[in-house]
């Protein structure tokens, strides 16, 4: 068992689906961790020395466990089990995962990764219920508390909230974007970037993405950008503006001539 772990930029991932079979289940395997970057900031504050000796000692620790042995030499995975609680509360939660992945509301692009959250959630409860012993220098015991049942469920909410975000971005391709953008700077005019994420897109995009995608307008010269500096103080405010694009002319069907005008939906 192999488990990968990378990062990929967000106006990739549309190419990774695209270029994977859509039937062969590959997206619906990752567990995608997608959170806002928030402001940049420099800092001199390192990796605490203890924290990274722990992680290491771990590591370690987890690599020196092994199987249990039978009577012919043989080498066999030790078997761990739910305690009473654990089981009653992994019932529940598989009930409840099966009613959203039936639910028409759920999107289908979430459908696949839905059916594969209880073998995830298999995964990550044993490995809290390892390295939670290995962590105490103890031997992983045979049976697995609802507390660890528990944070591997938190888990599991956590990888379904952004496997939303990853996914339901798929779904919106960049040019569709610039054009809801457009189009909504047409009608209000001038607005800040939170106005567009919340009043234009909805949020139905990762700030991120929006930031990228209002770059790239910049730099295609469809919208420009203002500092704008509070009366009360404070950081200054970024405010878009659509720049108003000459109109296409035809040259003999084959083309358009225009400095100025880019044709949505191609690059």
């Amino acid at each position: 068992c192999l488990s990968v772990v990378g990062g990929i930029q967000p106006d990739i991932l549309p190419d990774l689906v695209e270029n994977a079979s859509r039937d062969d289940g590959f997206i619906d395997r990752l567990l995608f961790a997608y959170p806002d970057i928030g402001p940049d900031h420099w800092t001199d504050t390192g990796v605490d020395q203890a924290a990274q000796t722990a992680v290491e000692r771990l590591f370690s620790d987890l690599y020196g466990l092994s199987g249990a042995e039978m009577p012919s030499g043989d080498v066999v995975p030790r078997v761990a089990l739910l305690d009473t609680e654990a089981r009653r509360l992994w019932g529940e939660w598989y009930t409840d995962n099966a009613t959203e992945h039936r639910d028409e509301a759920l999107p289908s692009s979430l459908k696949g990764s839905w059916a594969k959250m209880p073998s995830q959630a298999a995964r990550l409860i044993l490995i809290l219920h390892i390295t939670h012993a290995v962590d105490a220098g103890a031997r992983p015991g045979a049976v697995i508390s609802k507390d660890t049942l528990i944070q591997a469920l938190g888990l599991v909410e956590y990888f379904k909230e952004h496997t939303r975000a990853v996914l339901g971005e798929l779904r919106t391709p960049r040019p569709q974007i610039e054009e809801r953008i457009l189009r909504g700077l047409q009608e209000r005019g001038e607005c800040m970037t939170g106005v567009i994420h919340r009043d234009i897109l909805h949020s139905s995009i990762k700030a991120d993405r929006l930031k990228s995608t209002l770059e790239r307008m910049l730099e295609d010269g469809l919208v420009t950008v203002r500092d704008s500096k509070p009366s009360g103080g404070g950081r200054p405010t970024r405010l878009w503006k659509r720049v108003e694009q000459e109109e296409p002319v035809k040259l003999g069907g084959h083309g358009y001539r225009s400095g100025a005008f880019r044709a949505h939906g191609s690059r």
